[in-house]
């Protein structure tokens, strides 16, 4: 038996007896990739193109990160979008954009969100569609 992948971490679960001598190295690629989920700042560089973050199944990528900032120069409205998997991010939006421009927080089929010029906005995603989780409807205040 082979090791396989959570789903939305994309973390590494070794099979039974899998490999010997070296299981502490392969627990520590995990432990490092649980850390970068809670807690990496991942810079997002925006033009005019969508961008589809990186997803990767054991090792470092800028979808796995917990905060994402974004920066860079809009002249058209763009998607950044994100895998069809359960997760949170913190976003960041520190673009400069054009008025009637802004940037949407989406999976590839489904819906988004938008986060305005300056915002810090967290947001989940159910693995179809991406929501802002909103401070309000916690007891935290007001949004």
């Amino acid at each position: 038996m082979t090791s396989t992948f959570t789903t939305n971490l994309r973390l590494e679960k070794q099979a039974d007896g899998e490999n010997p001598n070296s299981w502490g190295t392969k627990i520590n690629a995990v432990t490092d990739l649980v850390d970068e989920a809670l807690t990496a700042y991942t810079t997002i560089v925006v033009s005019s193109a969508h961008v589809t973050l990186s997803e990767n199944n054991g090792s470092s990528d800028q979808a796995r990160s917990a905060f994402l900032e974004l920066k860079g120069t809009l002249t058209t409205s763009i998607n950044i979008v994100i895998p069809a998997k359960k997760k949170s991010y913190i976003v960041r939006n520190n673009a400069t954009v054009s008025a009637g421009t802004g940037i949407t927080v989406k999976t590839a089929a489904g819906t988004g969100v938008v986060v305005s010029a300056t915002a810090v906005q967290m947001i989940i995603c159910d693995s179809v569609s991406v929501h802002t989780l909103n401070a309000v409807g916690l007891g935290l205040g007001t949004a």
